[in-house]
């Protein structure tokens, strides 16, 4: 098995970490970028794109029928390649079209939106915009689901860089030269993604070329349309905070818990949102190969400490982070990126728990327990939030994740057993948890210092595991030799 996990472990890591670098550079644009919206933009303007941004996200959910989940668990039915490429191109030009055409029908009411979300039309504009982005965006989500799948990560790099780099540029010019605002930021995406549609639509072409299957494509909206209210409830839980608070406490405290949430949300984009993007397609190849369970269970304990790892560092240095960068109006956000954290760090388990479910094409599985967890957070949204604002928000997220992931693991473990080191993966939390106070306490009143010592001293935490023997001998060979190999690969002349 050590060999089976090893081998494992280099794949996630070739691939993982390609798409971590794609998701780091992003944040490091989002980093530059970040100064230039609070310089500006108000707290309220700020609140209105993520009001715009969530808008799209539960319009997306309804199109894209879980195209991302389809591509990945029926890309791997058959090995013939034909097969293969018949697939993906049916859900292209399948998912794309219809959404299409649904997304033009949507954008003739873009004032009714602006109406309802906002109690004013005067945003019906931007609704525009943002839709154009929205269907462009569901053939791109096609494109990379395939590249993914076919395990190209560097392709996708190279796209998300390029998108990321003219999105910067656009941004700079439409933001900070001509003052566009909200509007300037969207009109960026429509340009980016046009120009990139450009290089996919002849690139998918010419590698799955123009077959389709009426038999295939409903087979795969059947599977799909159980992930629609599924996706929706999960959505819910992600999203519906920044409305109560907008609802009770106005735009401008929605804007700050946003910013705050942006920064938790970072443990996401930064660790199991790479590790997914080849995770996803790779558990699916694997599941019923020998011994692939106790692979699993390896994969999730070293998943779990590098999310706790990474979380620790945020949630201590992000208040600096903050003083840095930002307006002294938007400093408070930093309270609620903690438990924020810790919500995604929970939530990512999924990644683990719910193979069984996709694999036996169980979905119905899912679509419960996110309604159950949908309901449960709306419910503590609503008495919490009026009570507490932002903490309320925080909790309320942190609960309803820790539910759903439950719940997700136990339909899991019905269909197939579970295997998890859970004294390991407990101790792995009580240590996080414990070095969190002393690391947050220490100030010397200097932003910057601040900053660099509690990333450093976050490094406490795999230092003391090793200290206490929490990593096993061969655990130990086989991370330096995987180091080794990675300086091997960057460092000329390195001995390994």
């Amino acid at each position: 098995m050590a060999k089976q996990v090893s081998s494992e472990l280099k794949i996630l890591s070739k691939h993982s970490s390609i798409y971590s670098l794609s998701k780091i550079l992003n944040r490091f644009v989002s980093f530059i970028l970040l100064p230039l919206y609070l310089s500006y933009l108000t707290p309220a303007h700020y609140a209105i794109l993520d009001l715009l941004y969530f808008t799209l996200a539960f319009i997306s959910i309804i199109l894209e029928v879980g195209v991302t989940t389809v591509i990945g668990r029926f890309y791997f039915d058959s090995k013939d390649e034909e097969i293969k490429n018949k697939i993906v191109s049916t859900a292209f030009y399948g998912f794309g079209f219809s959404s299409t055409v649904i997304i033009l029908l949507i954008s003739l009411f873009s004032e009714q939106f602006s109406n309802l979300i906002f109690d004013t039309i005067e945003h019906g504009h931007l609704f525009e915009l943002a839709f154009i982005g929205l269907a462009l965006d569901i053939y791109i989500n096609v494109a990379f689901s395939f590249l993914r799948v076919r395990h190209q990560s560097l392709s996708i790099l190279v796209i998300s860089m390029v998108r990321l780099v003219g999105q910067l540029c656009l941004n700079i010019l439409f933001i900070a030269y001509y003052e566009m605002g909200v509007k300037g930021i969207l009109l960026s995406t429509v340009i980016v993604n046009t120009t990139l549609m450009l290089y996919i639509f002849p690139m998918m072409i010419k590698q799955i070329g123009f077959s389709f299957s009426w038999t295939r494509f409903k087979e795969m909206i059947r599977f799909g349309l159980p992930l629609i209210p599924s996706n929706f409830m999960a959505y819910i839980v992600n999203v519906s905070d920044r409305f109560f608070l907008n609802s009770y406490f106005g735009l401008t405290s929605t804007g700050l818990y946003t910013l705050g949430y942006r920064f938790g949300v970072l443990i996401h984009e930064l660790v199991s949102a790479p590790f997914a993007q080849i995770w996803s397609p790779r558990r699916m190849e694997m599941y019923n190969k020998d011994d692939s369970e106790r692979v699993f269970m390896k994969i999730f304990t070293y998943f779990t400490f590098l999310m706790l790892f990474v979380g620790l560092m945020i949630s201590t240095c992000v208040k600096h982070l903050l003083q840095i960068i930002a307006e002294e109006a938007y400093l408070n956000a930093y309270q609620v990126v903690p438990l924020i954290v810790l919500a995604y760090i929970i939530s990512s388990f999924h990644l683990h728990f719910n193979v069984s479910i996709l694999y036996k094409k169980k979905t119905k599985y899912i679509m419960y327990i996110n309604i159950i967890s949908a309901a449960a957070n709306l419910t503590l949204n609503y008495f919490l939030i009026s009570a507490y604002g932002m903490w309320g928000a925080a909790y309320a997220t942190l609960v309803s994740f820790t539910l759903k992931i439950i719940l997700t693991y136990f339909a899991g473990n019905y269909l197939q057993k579970i295997y998890v080191e859970w004294q390991r993966v407990i101790s792995m939390f009580v240590l996080a948890g414990i070095l969190y106070w002393p690391i947050m306490l220490i100030e010397t009143g200097h932003a910057y210092v601040d900053f660099f010592l509690k990333i450093l001293l976050s490094f406490s935490f795999p230092i003391i595991l090793y200290l206490i023997r929490f990593f096993t001998p061969s655990e130990i060979e086989k991370g330096k030799e995987l180091v080794r190999n990675k300086l091997a690969k960057f460092i000329p002349g390195f001995r390994k």
